[in-house]
This record gives structure tokens, C-alpha cells and sequence, in this order.
């Protein structure tokens, strides 16, 4: 593994996000553009008068996206999310389809909202996506608030999966060329890795946990992305300890790895809880997973 650039020590200082609350609204907004990013993620850029009011402030804010269930198309007026007083009133209905997705930029302005997505087959989402085209309608929820930085930190670790790439990449583009940034990717392929600002002080390490890559396999052939995240962590153990002293840690990808990196960070390294954002964005095997589940 390549090694770490390692920051300085300086004082710990008191690194708080800036949380900004918004009124919950549900959208119905209509695809305008469909880009490949990479051999598995498209950029899929939303338009609608439904976008007034709209407001994305951090890094790593979210919105639920809701698909027709056969993953082809627009989705239904029926499966569309409906609010009232600023609660989603249509939440216990089985029948919706949504995923949590990263708003990868929104420019009031333009009147556009993007969202990168992966393409995959086991999945309503990833079916979705690789047959995006322009005029497909789907519904949006949120955000209901922002989670802004903190930006002023000497030292960044970021560890995420294809799903986090969209927040990684948004705070590469927001932090100061000054910081120290060390980000673990957790990528299926060489082929979906994508190009991102890196600053003279940023090394971004990608973790190829594909068949035939260089890394131990279990008995089916392929390596987990819990290993793959964890071990390098683990092994990063300085520059990660560096990190938690006058730093912010960000980690966001499937559950069971979050959960994983989360321990090797307290329990081995020491990080306190304080010092990190630490989200599952997705749960292997289960549908509509909800990103704020606590992780225990």
C-alpha cells in the first residue's frame, strides 16, 4: 500500500459542524442529462419547477430518491413521496421504492440538481439508473437539513465505497489546498475509479476488491469491501491517529463496512467520537435502508 502523507502536530482545536435545517418538501423532477462518469456511474441531472426553494449546503447532504418498481421509465403518481406540514405522511406504504443518494451539486441558478449514480444489476436503483434517459420523471424527498465541515481541520481521512465517491468528491472541492487529506476508496473494478481534485497535499487511494487484484480472496473468489476498508485503516494506523488528534475523519459506505472501520478507529487508534461522521449509506440485503440507523 502507498504510504500516507502525515500532517504536522498541531494543538487540538474544536471542530463543530454547522447544521442548517430545511422544510421537508417531495419533488417531482424530470431527468435533462444523462453522463458516464465511469464504467459503472452516471451523472443523472434533474429539472423542475418543484426545485424552487431547494437547498443543499454541505458536502454530504442527501436526498431520497423514489423509482417505479420495475426500474424502467418514470416513476408513478402512487409511488411518488407525499408531504403535509412538513412530514412525509406517506412513509409506511410498502409499495415505495427509494434509495438515499449524495446531491452532487445544485446551483440555484441553474435551476439543476445532480446526482451521481452507480449502476448495478441487483437492485431497483442501479437497474434505474443504467437505463436513465432524458424526460424520465422520478420523485425527491429532502434534504431536510445540511451538515456544513467543518472545513478547518489540519487533517482529513476520508473512507467510503462507490456510494460515498459523490460526498468524497464534494469535499475535495471544498477544503482548503492547506489541509492534509488521506481518502481509502473501496472500488469493485480498476474501471470505477474517477477523477477527482486533488490537492498538493491529497493522496487517494484506491482498493480494488475485484477478482485477480493483489488481494486475499475468501472461498468465492472475492475479497469483502469490509476487509478491504478495515485492513487499510488499520494499517494506516499513524497517519489515521495524526488525523484524530487535530482532524476530521468521514466514513460512508455499506453498513457492515462502516461498522467495521468504525471499530478499527475507536477501539485500535483511538479516534474519539467526536472527531468523525461516520454513516452507512447502504445495508447488503436490505431495501430502503435508512442511513441514519444507528450503528452500534
Amino acid at each position: 500500500m502507498t504510504d500516507t502523507a502525515t500532517a504536522p502536530e498541531t494543538n487540538p482545536g474544536t471542530l463543530v459542524p454547522e447544521v442548517r435545517l430545511h422544510p421537508l418538501r417531495a419533488r417531482s423532477l424530470t431527468v435533462s442529462r444523462v453522463r458516464e462518469l465511469s464504467a459503472r456511474m452516471r451523472r443523472i441531472t434533474f429539472v423542475g419547477a418543484d426545485l424552487e426553494g431547494f437547498a443543499a449546503d454541505g458536502p454530504a447532504d442527501h436526498v431520497k430518491v423514489f423509482f417505479p418498481a420495475d426500474a424502467t421509465g418514470s416513476t408513478p403518481d402512487e409511488l411518488m413521496p407525499r408531504t403535509e406540514d412538513g412530514s412525509w405522511v406517506n412513509r409506511p406504504d410498502p409499495a415505495l421504492v427509494f434509495r438515499d443518494y449524495t446531491v452532487r451539486s445544485f446551483e440555484p441558478g441553474s435551476g439543476e440538481l445532480v446526482i451521481d449514480m452507480l449502476c448495478h444489476s441487483h437492485g431497483v436503483a442501479g437497474r434505474w439508473a443504467a437505463q436513465a434517459r432524458p424526460g424520465q420523471r422520478l420523485g425527491v424527498l429532502g434534504p431536510r437539513g445540511s451538515v456544513v465541515g467543518p472545513f478547518t481541520a489540519s487533517q482529513y481521512l476520508f473512507v467510503v465505497d462507490e456510494t460515498g465517491l459523490p460526498a468524497l468528491a464534494n469535499w475535495l472541492e471544498r477544503l482548503p489546498e492547506t489541509a492534509y487529506v488521506t481518502a481509502f476508496v473501496s472500488i469493485e473494478e480498476p474501471e470505477d475509479e474517477l477523477p477527482l481534485r486533488v490537492g498538493p497535499r491529497t493522496e487517494v487511494i484506491w482498493l480494488v476488491r475485484g477478482r485477480g487484484h493483489g488481494r486475499e480472496h475468501g472461498s468465492d473468489g472475492a475479497v469483502t469491501a469490509t476487509d478491504v476498508l478495515a485492513r487499510a485503516v488499520a494499517q494506516a494506523g499513524r497517519t489515521v491517529a495524526a488525523a484524530g488528534s487535530d482532524g476530521w475523519t468521514f466514513v460512508g459506505a455499506e453498513y457492515s463496512q462502516v461498522r467495521a472501520v468504525r471499530t478499527v478507529l475507536r477501539s485500535e487508534l483511538g479516534v474519539a467520537r467526536d472527531r468523525m461522521d461516520v454513516s452507512g449509506y447502504w445495508r447488503a440485503g436490505q431495501a430502503n435502508f435508512d442511513h441514519h440507523t444507528e450503528i452500534p
